[in-house]
């Protein structure tokens, strides 16, 4: 008997509308069901929204689950375009009974993204997660001699946290719940730099298997598209959905060009299909798109790059 696929992300209102297009391209590019866990914090996640990604879920036939999540005494610490609820997949792995996929909202997926869910049996003893390698690490030179222990400690092993196979029974085994709030607590103390991303690879040292980047391909890192790709991923401040002023051109600069295309793809496909099957959804999904806050982040990129020399350099 095959055991459940499921998927679980966690978003608030910033990022309802890019989870609506991740969650069209799961569905559309699957082989097979599964089951979406969305994880929220009431507080973050408005229920007019929450309604409304129900109501395209039931569109889709996507088996929807809500989970609300107690973020009280997390915050953000240093990274700019992130939000304490990007520590919610921690709570999702303490919590959920079984095998999860953790997708982050800033993605697509893309042909053959499920085939990750094959995987499973190829976990070893000791082995709580699949992850794959991030590169950004040994092509930034802002984080080279610096005191990060995550990163100084995983190496060449150093993963990105955006897309994540987790055996959450393992994690409960390896008394995860509990280590990860402990490096939380000292994050400053152990020269975090990437929020949730440096405590998992901190506390998960050793009991992760790198698997094909094709399963997160990090765009603006791994800017060169290729055939194999499974999963693209926005990572970092850089997002499609904020072109505007002087960030678009950058965009295009660091080879984003074609990825945009692949995202607008499917946002517009999402958004006739949407039209065509309940014109009042539509127009709702419309107004949710274009309240996307649209920040300069070429901007805030650059300040907030001066302001980790200074951090890290004192």
């Amino acid at each position: 008997m095959k055991s459940e696929r499921v998927v679980a992300c966690a978003i608030d209102d910033n990022y309802a509308w890019p989870f609506l297009v991740s969650m069209y391209s799961m569905k559309r590019n699957a082989s097979q069901t599964f089951r979406l866990v969305l994880g929220y914090e009431p507080s973050r996640l408005s229920k007019e929204n929450r309604v409304l990604i129900q109501k395209v879920s039931d569109i889709y036939e996507i088996t929807l689950e809500f989970l609300a999540l107690d973020l009280e005494g997390i915050q953000e610490q240093n990274m700019h375009h992130v939000t304490a609820t990007s520590y919610a997949r921690l709570l999702i792995f303490d919590k959920f009974p079984q095998s999860v996929l953790w997708i982050d909202a800033d993605t697509i997926c893309l042909q053959g993204w499920d085939k990750i869910f094959e995987l499973a049996g190829q976990f070893e003893s000791g082995i709580a997660a699949m992850v794959v390698q991030d590169s950004v690490v040994f092509r930034d030179p802002l984080i080279k001699d610096l005191s990060n222990q995550a990163r100084q400690l995983s190496g060449k092993n150093y993963f990105n946290s955006g897309i994540m196979f987790v055996q959450t029974e393992k994690w409960r085994e390896l008394n995860m719940p509990r280590l990860w709030r402990m490096a939380y607590a000292n994050y400053s103390t152990l020269g975090f730099q990437y929020e949730d991303q440096c405590i998992l690879n901190y506390v998960l040292l050793g009991k992760c298997k790198l698997i094909s980047k094709s399963y997160n391909f990090i765009v603006n890192r791994d800017s060169r598209s290729h055939s194999d790709m499974r999963v693209i991923h926005f990572a970092g401040e850089f997002k499609p959905w904020h072109l505007s002023g002087l960030y678009a051109p950058f965009f295009w600069f660091r080879g984003g060009g074609n990825f945009i295309r692949i995202y607008n793809k499917h946002a517009r496909s999402f958004l006739m299909e949407i039209f065509f099957c309940n014109y009042f959804l539509f127009f709702s999904i419309l107004r949710l798109q274009r309240n996307v806050k649209k920040n300069d982040f070429l901007l805030e990129s650059i300040l907030q790059r001066i302001r980790s020399v200074f951090v890290f350099s004192n």
